[in-house]
Formats: structure tokens, C-alpha cells, sequence
């Protein structure tokens, strides 16, 4: 019987090992990066440039996200190229960089993958030739540089360029980076009639949620809240008073004591309710 126990036990333990390992995120940086040249080669992605005193720039942007930018930068005397890939969250996963300075001779080049300050992996170059870690810093020392600073962080936040966001790029250049207005809408019919019907509109802007309730053709007052954790939470800091999932809004009734649910309507919203609740 003891043996059969240990047998159940193990069982579980690998059934839990299993449901964990395929809950966690598919996200590979290597094909990411790509995918999205691959992209913007084949003319997939729209495209901004811009400049200011010190760069010009240019982001490449696909289904309303900005998945690369381009920062060139220099002198006369020194070309400074950096290319950063970006996540589903904003987040550099990526960077190419590349320098070609006289009369320092200094011509290198490299390509990071981060996860957040960790380095996934990494590559270099000495003029078009690809050499070890080791080849590449012996160069740089002897110019006074260094692959922490002139290549891992940025030189303006002092950031490992993994935790750089479009934010801080905002910030740096001045992107002119809005946040994008979203709107989900849920309807419940309960009658016959075009009017016999109530809906929520959600307006989510940043973190900021205005909620309009109408109920038979007559809207009520905009009710603000704000977005936390992919969660609806109201103005006296309820969370459970919206209950949204992918195809539904679940809504408190104080006078059954249970839930009233309304239907996703892709048709009158701006998004599918996962790519909403992500601020």
C-alpha cells in the first residue's frame, strides 16, 4: 500500500511538472528577432522616421506595436548604428550594434539577446570578422573601451539595454509615444426589441479605464477606473466588481446576489480582450 502511495505521489508531482512546463511562455528571442526581419524585409510593417540634434531614427511599427528601432548617431569622424528589437511588452530582447570610428580604427561590431539584464547570448565582430569575447575586448581596452559600457548599457540611462523600455526611448529621442485608446464591448439582449438591451463600454487608455453603462438606450454617468494587474479595479479599489475574460463581463447584481454576464462584442471593440487588458 506504502508503495502505491509513493507511486500516486510521483505521478502528480510529474503531471504538475508537465501543466507548468506547458503554461510557460513559447517566447524564443532568436526566432523572434527573425521574424521580425524577416517582416520588415518583405515590406509587412509600417514604418517612422525622425531626428533630433544628436540622431536620426526610424521604428518599425506592426499591429500597433513598435517591434524595432533604429538610432543612428556619430560624427564625421564616428558612425554609431544601434538596432533594438522589442517584445510583446515593449521591452528591448535584442540589440545590434554597430561602430566605425577613425582615427581610432575602432570598426566593430555586435549582436546581445537579453532577458531583462541576463545575457541569452552574444556575438562580435572586428571588421566583418566574426571573433571570440576575448578578441573583441583585447581590442576595445586597447582604445580605452569597454563591451559593458560601449556595448551592454546605454550611455544615456546607464541601463543594461535589456530593461530598456519604449518608455525610456521616449524619454531619450522623443518618440512622441501615446498611449493607444482601446475599447471593449460587451451587450446582453433581453428582449425582442432593438433597444431591450444592455451594454458596458470599456475606454482604456494607458491604465486609465472610463466605463460607460447604458441600459435600454439611456447611458449613465462615465464611471473612472483604472487598469492594474490585467485587472478592472473601480474607484474605492474593487477588482471583482468586472470580471472580464476572453469572450465575457461578469458584473456583481445586488439584487439576485449573483452575476450578471455580458457577451464580447469583437464587432464594436478596438481589441481582442487579452491585447486590452495589457497596459
Amino acid at each position: 500500500m506504502e508503495k502505491v502511495k509513493i507511486v500516486l505521489v510521483a505521478l502528480i508531482m510529474i503531471s504538475i511538472a508537465l501543466i507548468q512546463t506547458s503554461c510557460t511562455s513559447n517566447f524564443n528571442p532568436s526566432d523572434e528577432l527573425e521574424k521580425i526581419e524577416k517582416i520588415i524585409k518583405n515590406g509587412e510593417t509600417d514604418s517612422i522616421s525622425g531626428h533630433n540634434e544628436e540622431v536620426n531614427f526610424k521604428y518599425w511599427i506592426k499591429e500597433a506595436k513598435i517591434i524595432k528601432l533604429s538610432i543612428i548617431g556619430g560624427n564625421f569622424e564616428c558612425f554609431i548604428k544601434d538596432e533594438y528589437f522589442f517584445n510583446e511588452d515593449g521591452v528591448v530582447f535584442a540589440n545590434k550594434k554597430s561602430e566605425l570610428c577613425l582615427p581610432n580604427a575602432a570598426d566593430y561590431k555586435a549582436l546581445i539577446i537579453f532577458d531583462g539584464a541576463n545575457i541569452l547570448t552574444e556575438e562580435f565582430w572586428l571588421e566583418d570578422k566574426k571573433v571570440s569575447k576575448s578578441d573583441l575586448l583585447k581590442s576595445l581596452n586597447e582604445l580605452g573601451y569597454s563591451i559593458e559600457e560601449n556595448i551592454l548599457k546605454d550611455q544615456k540611462t546607464k541601463k543594461i539595454k535589456g530593461l530598456l523600455t519604449l518608455k525610456d526611448f521616449d524619454e531619450i529621442i522623443n518618440l512622441k509615444i501615446e498611449d493607444e485608446e482601446k475599447i471593449l464591448f460587451f451587450e446582453q439582449k433581453w428582449g425582442p426589441y432593438e433597444n431591450q438591451k444592455t451594454s458596458y463600454k470599456f475606454t482604456i487608455k494607458g491604465t486609465n479605464v472610463d466605463i460607460l453603462y447604458n441600459y435600454a438606450d439611456n447611458p449613465s454617468p462615465i464611471e473612472k477606473a483604472q487598469l492594474k494587474d490585467r485587472k478592472i479595479v473601480t474607484e474605492y479599489g474593487y477588482s471583482d466588481t468586472y470580471v472580464i475574460t476572453s469572450n465575457s463581463l461578469c458584473v456583481p447584481n445586488p439584487e439576485t446576489g449573483e452575476s450578471d454576464c455580458f457577451a464580447f462584442i469583437r464587432a464594436k471593440s478596438t481589441h481582442n480582450v487579452k491585447d486590452a487588458m495589457k497596459p
